[in-house]
């Protein structure tokens, strides 16, 4: 495993701001942040053995893919959000325009 404890505290916000932005910009690509990070993180657990004899590659792959399932879950919970906020927001307009 890699020992420096920055590493984990960046990848870990990085994921979570990305996740949590990405479906503010485009609904549509919600599934965009968690298949980058898999495919990133995937191929660092592979590429970095390579060049650290101390690492292997499995506990890397473990770490891609507690982070894909980590920008799952907050993109998800995001998505839910943006929706019923866009529907409170329709439901308020719809019941100005009654009361008018």
């Amino acid at each position: 495993m890699i020992e420096n404890v920055w590493f984990y505290v960046f990848s870990i916000l990085i994921v979570i701001i990305l996740s949590f932005l990405v479906p503010f910009i485009r609904m549509r690509l919600w599934w965009f942040i968690p298949l980058t990070t898999l495919i990133m993180m995937t191929l660092t657990g592979f590429i970095l053995p390579n060049f650290y004899d101390e690492l292997s590659w499995q506990p890397q792959v473990g770490y891609a893919v507690f982070l894909t399932v980590l920008s799952i879950v907050v993109t998800i919970l995001t998505f839910m959000l943006v929706r019923k906020r866009r529907a409170e927001k329709e439901k308020h307009e719809y019941r100005a325009m009654e009361d008018e």
